[in-house]
């Protein structure tokens, strides 16, 4: 199967990918073996950020060679305001 994206559309997608990735790992530490699956895909979705030419987006640790959404990306994104009240109304 081959799905098309625009550049806003892939936008929306590492946004959705993000506070997944947010909500899966952001009070845990290391690697969780359930949620390896999600980080599978993720992987495979940020390495298309080139193609879209959001390569400012995207940083890749050298030694571990896992690519993950960057400082760029996080403050430079409206998609932190959503987390933020998530985590008010939730505390």
């Amino acid at each position: 199967m081959k799905i098309s994206f625009t550049k806003k559309e892939y936008q929306i997608l590492l946004n959705m990918l993000y506070v997944g990735d947010w909500v899966l790992h952001a009070h845990t530490e290391g690697e969780m073996d359930e949620t390896k699956p999600y980080k599978e895909f993720e992987q495979k979705i940020l390495a298309l950020a080139h193609e879209f030419g959001m390569e400012n987006f995207v940083q890749c640790n050298e030694k571990t060679g896992q690519t993950f959404l960057s400082k760029d990306f996080t403050t430079n994104n409206e998609i932190m305001e959503y987390i933020d009240k998530f985590e008010n109304a939730t505390f």
